[in-house]
């Protein structure tokens, strides 16, 4: 970006100083009731971190016109701002990195969008007479980082992102909802057919469920129901959980933690992953980090700063979600491995097959305590038969990992976080 080098010569005066530039563009299309509508975004902008005696002042700036004046206006009186901000023994990453994108990536034309949006939508109504289409929509997102320090770090990396969803409503004597979505880096790849039918499938299958006797159960919770308790707890895996002393997991390196057949791996890396990247937002090389291997609690997600505190290896998950926001700890493709089941509801003669949850947010990130209201399908000798709602199951995010009976060997993933169908055994659920 020609804007990072008319930055680096306004703050060529500090001693330490990091620039972070984003370039976005986005194209969507949205049906909902059968009205479209077009999104178009472009975005430009930089974040700075500057330390100046031994203060770090984080600050971004949009690059509108004559941006460059206000970027001189803030760096005039950064000297007086520092003494607001609290004195550390910190720095920013040293290291010698340079590196490009290999090759650009262009968005596809938006009429492919547009398309996609009418298969979805046209496989969902032809699934059962029963069906309406709510709600479908097709978007991509084009994102060019550029990462620039005075320690050392110059890299530029490209991301292209493609997401379709679709949500269909199912009526009968009562009416159900489905939703479906795929996303990754490879347009062709995201099938309209498979979700406008998964959509639509999802909505019939709920169509007359029944309210769910209490009892323990054993249980296969889906790919989808995976994804969400491991999305929401991933926090307890980031450095600075552990700093905050807010993370249930601190001081437990080395332990068993969970069902020795649970091994969680974040690989940013991972070859056309949603969160795969060269580099992290300092400018780190991207590499794959086990987290828990074998159920044995293995590594922590770092930044540099987390790193240096903790005396650990940077893992390269320093993460802005946009130049907006300042630097976090963010996983890039966490996802649980697959097992080796082809099919685990085979497994079981009588038990319950959970496909969504409700209440996940309320849930405390920090012990793993949750309380959430289930619904799915009864297992009976290895085949769903019938549909259950308004059931609820509580408990502990480790103690519902440890009693892992049976992992399905396909995996899928879904903004950046992937998991199996996983079987667990001997569960309370209320009715």
């Amino acid at each position: 970006m020609k804007e990072i080098e008319e930055a680096k010569e306004i703050l060529s005066n500090f001693k330490e100083f990091e620039i972070y530039g984003e370039e976005e563009q986005e194209i969507s299309y949205d049906l909902k009731e059968n009205e479209l509508s077009l999104l178009k975004k472009r975005e430009k902008g930089l974040a700075f971190r500057v330390i100046e005696g031994g203060h770090k002042i984080d600050f971004c700036i949009a690059c509108f016109p004559n941006w460059q004046n206000k970027l001189k206006d803030i760096t005039y009186n950064l000297k007086n701002w520092s003494e607001l901000v609290k004195k550390e023994d910190i720095s920013l990453p040293e290291a010698r990195f340079s590196y490009r994108s290999k090759e650009r990536r262009e968005l596809i034309d938006e009429s492919a969008l547009l398309d996609k949006v009418r298969h979805i939508k046209d496989t969902a109504q032809t699934i059962d007479k029963r069906v309406r289409v709510k709600q479908v929509s097709s978007s991509m997102v084009k994102k060019c980082i550029s990462i620039w320090s005075n320690k050392g770090i110059d890299c530029t990396d490209e991301h292209v992102l493609y997401a379709a969803c679709g949500m269909a409503l199912a009526v009968d004597k009562d009416a159900q909802i489905g939703f479906c979505a795929k996303d990754g880096s490879i347009f062709n790849a995201i099938d309209a057919e498979e979700i406008g039918r998964k959509m639509a499938s999802r909505a019939i299958e709920k169509l007359g469920a029944k309210t769910l006797e209490k009892g323990t159960y054993n249980i296969v919770l889906s790919s989808r129901v995976m994804r969400q308790f491991l999305s929401f707890f991933s926090s307890a895996f980031e450095g600075d959980s552990v700093l905050k002393h807010a993370t249930i997991l601190e001081d437990r390196i080395g332990t068993k933690i969970v069902s020795a057949l649970i091994n969680i791996i974040d690989d940013g890396t991972m070859e056309s992953g949603v969160g795969t990247s060269l580099c992290d937002c300092e400018g780190i090389p991207t590499k794959k980090t086990k987290l828990v291997e074998n159920g044995i609690l293995k590594n922590f997600l770092h930044n540099s700063f987390t790193s240096k505190e903790l005396n650990y290896e940077n893992t390269a998950n320093a993460f802005r979600e946009n130049y907006r926001q300042t630097l976090k700890i963010t996983p890039t493709n966490i996802y649980i491995e697959n097992g080796a089941e082809k099919n685990i509801l085979l497994l079981m003669n009588n038990g319950l097959y959970i496909t969504e949850l409700l209440g996940l947010h309320t849930a405390n990130q920090i012990t793993g305590d949750f309380s959430v209201g289930i619904s799915g399908q009864k297992i009976k000798n290895g085949r769903k038969y019938e549909p259950f709602r308004g059931a609820t199951m509580a408990g502990n995010i480790l103690t519902l990992l440890s009693k892992v009976f049976a992992i399905s060997e396909r995996i899928e993933f879904l903004s950046a976080v992937g998991a199996p169908d996983i079987g667990i055994e001997d569960m309370s659920v209320g009715g």
